[in-house]
């Protein structure tokens, strides 16, 4: 018999994904937490239940927890590009963690289901407007200004306050990019009922990196340490809608790159 719930798995319940340009299947990286409430070291995997047309329905082994302890990790399944109407899909998946006993993922000790809504889009579908598009390559600021306040006490530091400024060491688009020290800007969505914001971003190894859209801190230092490091990564999240809202970004350390950022409505 599996045992009743003895750990917490975590994940947005909404996902958001860009697909503009993806390889043909792509990856869909995104983080899990486990917190493990036995007395003993559990090992974990996850898979997607009865998965839609397009996604793979292999298992991740995903590693251990130690007893009482917790961990992120990232779940990786593959799908292939999924057809959207209108520039964008809404798509159900559940997600099983299963915990096992055994380093070779033989005896099942516990398991729990996740619900999530996965929100494909396409930011260079016409039936999206495009609010913002900041890609910095005529070496200005684009709006960007300096950020005098914390958005993630669990890794400040007050000598980062105010760092915003361009950069030409890396790039998505040639020449410029922009650090992501301090920084924020204000985005109006306001006359919209839907919105979405697309941030590519560079982070230096082992630093931190927090993004706050709005009220929601939507990546926390934390979670960033999990992410790959010197490496363009995509994010995608929903956008405030019915009043202007700012993005903000904080960085721990040595300035990450950020480049390609849209604000995209209808």
């Amino acid at each position: 018999m599996v045992n009743p719930i003895v750990f917490e798995a975590a994940i947005d319940s909404e996902l958001y994904f860009d697909i503009a340009n993806l390889e043909d299947p792509f990856t869909v990286i995104t983080p899990i937490g486990i917190s493990n409430n036995e007395d003993q070291i559990l090992y974990f995997e996850v898979l997607v239940i009865g998965p839609p047309a397009g996604w793979a329905a292999t298992p991740q082994q995903l590693g251990s927890v130690a007893s009482h302890d917790s961990e992120l990790f990232l779940f990786e399944p593959t799908r292939t590009t999924p057809v959207l109407a209108a520039g964008e899909l809404d798509e159900n998946i559940t997600l099983r963690i299963n915990a096992y006993t055994d380093a070779i993922y033989t005896i099942l000790y516990a398991t729990q289901t996740l619900a999530v809504t996965v929100h494909w889009f396409d930011h260079t579908d016409v039936a999206w407007t495009v609010i913002d598009h900041d890609n910095f390559d005529g070496g200005t600021l684009e709006g960007w200004v300096n950020l005098v306040e914390v958005i993630d006490v669990s890794f400040a530091s007050s000598q980062w306050i105010g760092g915003v400024r361009i950069l030409s060491d890396a790039f998505i688009t040639a020449p410029y990019s922009i650090s992501l020290l301090t920084m924020q800007k204000q985005f109006d969505a306001s006359a919209y009922s839907k919105a979405r914001i697309i941030i590519h971003f560079k982070k230096g190894g082992g630093w931190q990196q927090a993004i706050k859209i709005g009220s929601d801190l939507i990546l926390t230092g934390a979670v960033s340490l999990v992410l790959p490091d010197n490496e363009w990564i995509r994010m995608a999240y929903s956008f405030p809608v019915g009043a202007s809202a700012y993005v903000k970004m904080q960085s721990g350390g040595q300035p990450s790159h950020g480049d390609e950022i849209w604000v995209i409505a209808k």
